[in-house]
């Protein structure tokens, strides 16, 4: 096993190469002239007084040394890298948790080949593996030092990705929990999972994705920033801040890998009630979760000049949504999209029903282009140099196979495809 250390300052990029004074692996970081180097890039003779690194103040601990622990046999390659800070109680644990892992993926490869070798393997045969732990620069405020540590690895087959974060309370000298922090800052999961959510919906850095989505977007970031997921994200502390990681297998590609998305503590201040109805319109909810129903009997678009009626069993238990696209009617572009969904009880149960307004075509290239379509999306009206066309899903929501939830699956049909023709039949053009 070799084990590199570097000195890394925060505020000067310095890489060199560490040599291990007694052999314990606990080396002076020093540079070609015996010079250590130290924060805002001084530089001290070896060997020159130090200060105890016990309680250093955030300045000292701005300069860390890079400790790479690795091991190449020919037939894997295991590296971790951490920091070294000087700071005996963040520097233990640390130190106890990189040097686990190394140990157990070395451990785990051991026993890999043995029973390959029982099983009649030649060594030839054995896999090319690879396990990289590698950090980032580590954040530092007068209260947290925030490290994340991202894992790759590798047996062979496609590539698994990993997240280890360390969020060290300098006060209490202890890591922090995802709760602490959160009651800290008086907010919780669910707000910051609907943070998240909004987010994934509305940022122009995922406008990409939410355009190219295999699949309905908004289910993907409703399953995507459930509680349970929530629970598997890791997060880094800032200054103002707080950043979570994940990998969003369901609307980015594999090769986005893991994603950080960073929240500010001034935007989670009251979020319920600044979650305006133009954010609403983007929101992807879940099964159950708590929605405000539409009274309203009637649609009245005031921008293209039409409207359309529901039936009386519909009131409050639906809601409507603006969203600004929707790539359930490509490869035509829509010129507003109009969402409807299922409500029960002031509880969202599942998409109903997606209308686009298209401009540019007629009527007839859309019947012609549904024409022997499976039936999930249809023409519904033309008038005022518009076609309106709709979309419903495949399936009534998961949850409705259940016993427990059969009635509302018979509403859910009811609603989604008895009523449907009503509504088509009542379409009016000004």
């Amino acid at each position: 096993m070799k084990i590199w250390m570097i000195a890394v300052p925060l505020t000067l990029t310095v890489a060199v190469l560490g040599a291990c004074a007694d052999g314990t692996g606990k080396a002076e970081a020093v540079t070609d002239k015996g010079e250590v180097v130290q924060a805002e890039g001084k530089k001290v003779k070896e060997g020159s007084e130090k200060e105890e690194p016990q309680g250093k103040q955030v300045k000292e601990l701005s300069t860390y040394e890079k400790v790479v622990l690795e091991d190449k046999d020919g037939e894997w390659e295991v590296t971790v890298e951490y920091p070294y800070f000087g700071y005996e109680k963040l520097d233990r644990l640390i130190e106890e948790e990189m040097e686990s892992t190394f140990e157990g993926q070395i451990d785990s490869l051991e026993k890999l080949r043995q029973e390959l070798s029982s099983d009649g393997f030649e060594d030839e045969n054995f896999t090319k593996y690879f396990f990289n732990r590698t950090m980032e620069e580590p954040i530092i405020t007068d209260e947290v030092v925030s490290i994340y540590f991202r894992d790759y690895l590798n047996t062979g087959g496609q590539g698994v990705m990993g997240s280890v974060p360390i969020n060290f309370d300098l006060k209490k000298e202890r890591v922090l929990t995802l709760e602490e922090v959160l009651k800290e800052h008086e907010t919780s999961l669910d707000i910051i999972a609907e943070a998240l959510r909004d987010k994934l919906m509305t940022d122009e850095r995922f406008a990409q994705y939410r355009h190219d989505a295999v699949g309905d977007y908004a289910a993907g970031v409703a399953e995507e920033t459930s509680l349970e997921e929530m629970e598997r994200n890791a997060f880094t502390l800032q200054e103002d801040s707080i950043t979570f990681y994940h990998q969003y297998y369901s609307i980015f590609p594999n090769a986005e890998g893991i994603v950080g998305i960073e929240l500010k503590w001034s935007e989670l201040e009251d979020y319920p009630k600044k979650n305006h109805d133009e954010v609403n319109n983007y929101r992807a909810y879940s099964f159950g979760e708590q929605v405000k129903p539409a009274k309203s009997l009637t649609y009245h678009d005031k921008d293209f000049g039409f409207s359309f009626a529901f039936p009386p069993s519909w009131k409050n238990h639906y809601m409507l949504q603006i969203p600004d696209s929707s790539d359930l009617f490509e490869p035509y572009q829509p010129s507003k999209v109009i969402q409807l969904s299922m409500v029960d009880e002031g509880k969202f149960i599942g998409r109903l029903v997606t209308i686009g307004v298209l401009e540019g075509v007629t009527q007839e290239e859309m019947e012609d282009y549904y024409e022997g379509s499976l039936g999930t999306e249809a023409f519904m009206a033309a008038g005022n140099n518009l076609v309106l066309v709709y979309s419903i899903p495949y399936e009534p929501p998961g949850q409705t196979h259940e016993e427990e939830y059969w009635e509302l699956g018979e509403q859910y049909l009811q609603m989604v495809q008895g009523d449907m023709d009503k509504i088509v039949e009542s379409v009016k053009f000004e």
